[in-house]
């Protein structure tokens, strides 16, 4: 039974939440993209990649690597 404060009822959810988006490390972004760590921080760095800092470390949704442009795919880490 859900714990009501005062006159507040909960909200009933119509459907079941979705699942938490996949978060890549650096690394995987420079291996999905087939780039090199220094693209990927210019690309950062100019606002072209979003990224969720979380203390210390950089994390990216892979939707948004996934919607990258095609010309920012090209590379290669070789």
């Amino acid at each position: 039974q859900p714990i009501t404060i005062g006159s507040y009822q909960p909200a009933e959810l119509s459907h079941p939440p979705a699942p938490p988006e996949p978060l890549l490390t650096e690394s995987e972004v420079c291996d999905f993209l087939r780039i090199r760590p220094r693209q990927l921080f210019a690309w950062r760095r100019d606002g072209l990649i979003p990224y969720i800092k979380i203390g210390k470390a950089l994390r990216f949704r892979l939707s948004d690597i996934e919607r990258a442009p095609e010309g920012m795919t090209i590379g290669g880490r070789g």
